[in-house]
């Protein structure tokens, strides 16, 4: 049976040194590159273009903590929409993704007359990006603590639940 092949993920210090290869022994060719130490040709191209961000980190992290994903366009509306919800759920209230979108759109009607937020567009897309990051998650009920008193009974769960006082 073949082994399966596994890559090894290179360090900050190595993705450092090819993109200096690439540079100067190679002329910022990145095939040669690639046939030179046996990378990918874009994955050689994205370490080029995320140089600053190496350099930045020297070696502290590994290289998918360095945020290549997209970054917010509004970064204080979030911040803003992220504290509302820690509020809500520390007040043990749920969130789900309509809340996420009226709060936003809530706190979009408020900053209305600076204009900051005229082309800001709440789509689902932009909820998911939002969730993955700040690392939330859509917390969903799973089942009900408690069995039913009759056997076999049958109703939705708020028969089930105690009346609020």
């Amino acid at each position: 049976m073949r082994s399966p092949i596994t890559r090894k993920r290179p360090s900050i210090e190595q993705k450092l040194a090819i993109v200096k290869e690439y540079k100067e022994k190679y002329g910022r060719n990145a095939c040669a590159t690639s046939r030179a130490t046996g990378y990918d040709r874009t994955s050689i191209l994205r370490w080029v273009l995320a140089e600053p961000s190496l350099q930045a980190f020297g070696g502290k992290r590994q290289s998918k903590n360095l945020h290549y994903g997209r970054v917010s366009h509004y970064p204080a509306l979030e911040e803003e929409v992220y504290q509302k919800i820690l509020s809500r759920r520390q007040d043990s209230r749920p969130v789900s993704l309509n809340d996420i979108s009226t709060i936003t759109r809530q706190l979009i009607d408020i900053h209305k007359e600076t204009g900051q937020y005229d082309n800001f567009k709440v789509s689902h897309g932009w909820i998911f990006n939002f969730m993955s990051r700040h690392s939330l998650t859509v917390r969903l009920a799973t089942h009900l603590a408690g069995e039913p008193e009759e056997k076999g009974r049958q109703g939705s769960r708020h028969d089930r639940l105690p009346a609020c006082p």
